[in-house]
Order: structure tokens, then sequence, then C-alpha cells
């Protein structure tokens, strides 16, 4: 194994990439979060279905109150599963922040604007994340299923442990996927997939791990000012990873 790379340079090489453009900073590691929280935002005030299962909850109307739990849930559910589809269609965004990112820890002109000039790439921006989303929804309904079937719970329980390590070891194997379709303008997934599984290994996972441990001093602080410190540490965070 490779040894660890010193944490402290990485946090020196964010910071002076950040020095003199931190609101540019900012913005291009919030605005991709910022854009699709306002499309869900507008989706749940303009569906109509969305509004009626809102006001149909807060009426009063049902039999009990575990029945308005259980449709709460569903409708929950149902609307977490359309902001995951949203954040997918929308993950071209994802790989221009990565690349504004990338521009500024060398140096070049970071033009904000430039966030969205992966979208003629949609296309290969969304299999990743897409892929992600359906193992996970498709891990859920199988274990649901065997639940309902009357499968022992202990065992549902271990197989649930069991796929979901190998659901968050797949994830992790493809975290650079957007860093090389950014850094390369790389036009087959097929080939950033390989680059990313073959990029990260037990050395990446250390790496990672002590890089986010050794921002905990800066988790208490944000947490001490009510999430004020936490807007500087979110564009700092994120270059140094």
């Amino acid at each position: 194994m490779k040894p660890l790379f010193p944490t402290y340079i990485l946090k020196k090489r964010a910071k002076k990439a950040m020095r003199g453009r931190f609101f540019k900073a900012l913005l291009v590691s919030v605005l991709p979060s910022v854009i699709i929280a306002g499309c869900a935002l507008l989706m749940f005030f303009f569906v109509p279905g969305m509004r009626h299962s809102l006001d149909l909850i807060l009426s009063g109307s049902f039999e009990s109150l575990e029945a308005r739990r259980v449709y709460f849930n569903t409708v929950i559910e149902n609307y977490a599963n359309t902001v995951s589809i949203i954040m997918i269609l929308f993950s071209f965004l994802n790989v221009g922040s990565v690349r504004l990112m990338l521009d500024m820890l060398r140096g070049r002109d970071v033009k904000i604007r430039n966030i969205f000039s992966y979208y003629n790439k949609w296309y290969i921006t969304i299999i990743c994340p897409a892929l992600s989303f359906a193992l996970t929804w498709a891990l859920s309904y199988m274990l649901e299923a065997l639940m309902v079937s009357g499968a022992d719970e202990a065992m549902v329980s271990a197989l649930s442990w069991v796929l979901q390590i190998g659901v968050y070891f797949i994830t992790f194997k493809l975290m650079f996927v957007d860093f090389i379709l950014a850094d390369t303008n790389c036009e087959s997934f097929k080939s950033a997939i390989t680059k990313s599984w073959n990029m990260v290994g037990w050395n990446t996972a250390i790496n990672l791990v002590v890089l986010v441990f050794s921002f905990f001093g800066w988790f208490i602080l944000s947490a001490l000012t009510a999430g004020v410190a936490f807007i500087y540490m979110t564009p700092y965070m994120m270059i140094a990873q």
C-alpha cells in the first residue's frame, strides 16, 4: 500500500485555491444543490398531486392515526424518489462543478456559467447515479418482498447488511467517475468506470477517512455557530477532497 498523503498539504492547496476567490468557490460547491432543491420545491408546490396529498394529510379525514402515518410515509417516499430522479437528471451540474474546482486548483480562470457546460453530455453523466438509484431501489424492494413473504427476520436483516455493504463498496469504487468525466472530457462511460475502479483502493479509503476526520474541528465550530462556519467549510472541504 502506498504511504498516506499528508492531509495538511491537501488543505493548504485548497486554501490557496480559494484565496481571493472564496465566493466563486462557494457558488461552485453549492449551486448544483441549490438548483436541484429549487426544482424539488417548485415540483412540490405546482404539481397538483403533491398539494392534494398534503391537504389530505392535514385534513384529519383518516380513520386512524396509523392510517394517516402509513399514507404520510408513502407520500414522503414517493416524493423522495422523485427528488432522486431530479438529482439524476441534473447530474451534469456535478460534473461541471468538479471541473470548475479542478480549474480553481490549477489556477485557471473560473466562470460560474461553465457549471452548465456538460449539459450536452447528460446521457453520460446520469448513468452512474441512475445505476446507484436503481440498485438501491431494487435492494429495498427485494428485502420488502422477503419480509412480506414471511422470511425469517434475522436472515433478512443479515442479508440486508451484506447487500448494503456491497452497494457501498461499488459506490465507493466509482467515486472518481465525475472527476474523470470532467478532467479528461471522457466520451466513454465504460472507460470512466474502469479508471475509477482501478484508482480507488485501500489507500484512497484511508486517505479520505483521515481527511474527513481532519475537519472534525470545523464540524464542531459549525455546530457552535449555528451553521455559519459551514459556509466557509463547504467549499474548503470539497476542494480538499
